[in-house]
């Protein structure tokens, strides 16, 4: 009787997860796929994104944010085993969907540099994503999808889209975002007037 105790025990205790302080496991591993991303007007100053317009060029902004995401699949973490333990302080790698590329097309004819860019047209090389530590240009994360990764994703992920260099002349227009992801699926998100004097 004490051996089948003892074996009980045994079980119970390796498949009850360790303790080692708050949000620990076991962890929901199922990949994310995004289900919608919007956009909205702001500004940026001194790497603070405000939801305040500004329509100076150095400062205005624009945001594309993941809104939801769901988990697909069946989430095998309670199956009864031996090893559920190290599910308990180590998350798993997240699989969620990857960024692979990234459009920017304007609604209306722009003018840069003496260049007037016609309705349609991509305009990816006018804009850069501002971070905290440093910015990006569109054409790196689509040059090198691979390095990029952890951009976009996730439920709240963020991207804070700023112009290069002022448009020859002031602009008010929607833009359409086309979001590209390794999975083959594509988000196209239209942007509030944005407007630069």
């Amino acid at each position: 009787m004490k051996r089948i105790v003892s074996l009980l025990a045994l079980i119970i205790l390796t498949n009850l997860p360790i303790s080692c302080g708050l949000g620990c496991g076991p962890f929901d591993s199922r990949p994310s796929v995004i289900v919608s991303i919007s956009s909205e007007i702001g500004s940026m100053f001194d790497g603070i994104y405000s939801e305040s317009i500004s329509t100076n060029f150095n400062t205005a902004a624009i945001k594309a944010v993941v809104e939801e995401t769901y988990k697909v699949g069946k989430n095998d973490r309670f199956h009864f085993n031996f090893v559920s333990i190290a599910y308990a302080c180590s998350p798993p790698d997240p699989n969620v969907q990857h960024i692979n590329s990234i459009s920017l097309i304007s609604n209306k004819n722009i003018i840069f540099n003496g260049i007037e860019y016609q309705s349609g047209e991509e305009l990816n090389s006018f804009f850069k994503i501002v971070y905290p530590n440093g910015d990006v240009f569109i054409e790196q994360i689509n040059d090198s999808p691979d390095d990029y990764r952890w951009l976009f994703g996730f439920t709240g992920d963020n991207m804070i889209f700023q112009l290069i260099s002022k448009p020859d002349f002031p602009i008010s227009q929607e833009f359409t975002f086309i979001f590209t992801f390794d999975d083959g699926l594509e988000y196209q998100v239209q942007t509030p007037i944005f407007s630069v004097n």
